[in-house]
């Protein structure tokens, strides 16, 4: 458990890290802002248009995937917590760097705010000790609940 724990930590540790990276390199002027701001406006809008649908689709996907009876019913075992809970972190860290990269890149806020909105939603999915046991707990007694509701 505790090795499957240190991997999605280091999932969600490495994403968060190349966030402040990216920022801190837009923000001191190394990496130039704005590249794409204004040149292509229909690409601007597909982008924010992509990204936006994505993010309302992945967060409550992401929050309530251990709720489904599919992921709880496999939820047996740490490499099975390992694949599913780097499911759920990607389903935020992945939309969370683009937003950050492309609110650089435009310099449009949807993106900016859309980063920020996925940031507060790794809270809810952090792998802490206590989560992940929880959720291998409530993988049992949804097994338990499935077993007394067939009979």
């Amino acid at each position: 458990m505790k090795h499957t724990r240190n991997i999605l930590l280091s999932f969600t540790l490495v994403p968060l890290a190349l966030v402040v990276m990216a920022m801190l390199l837009f923000e001191t002027g190394l990496l130039e802002s704005g590249m794409l701001a204004g040149a292509d406006a229909n690409g601007e809008f597909l982008a924010a248009m992509v990204m936006e649908l994505l993010t309302i689709a992945f967060i409550p996907f992401a929050l309530k995937m251990f709720k489904l009876r599919y992921v709880a019913s496999r939820l047996v075992s740490p490499e099975a917590l390992l694949r599913f809970g780097l499911v759920r972190l990607a389903l935020v860290v992945v939309p969370m760097l683009v937003n950050t990269l492309l609110y650089y890149l435009y310099l449009n806020v949807a993106f900016g705010y859309l980063a920020i909105i996925l940031a507060l939603c790794l809270f809810f999915v952090f792998p802490t000790k206590d989560r992940c046991e929880a959720e291998m707990g409530n993988a049992a007694g949804t097994e338990e609940g499935l077993d007394a509701n067939v009979q």
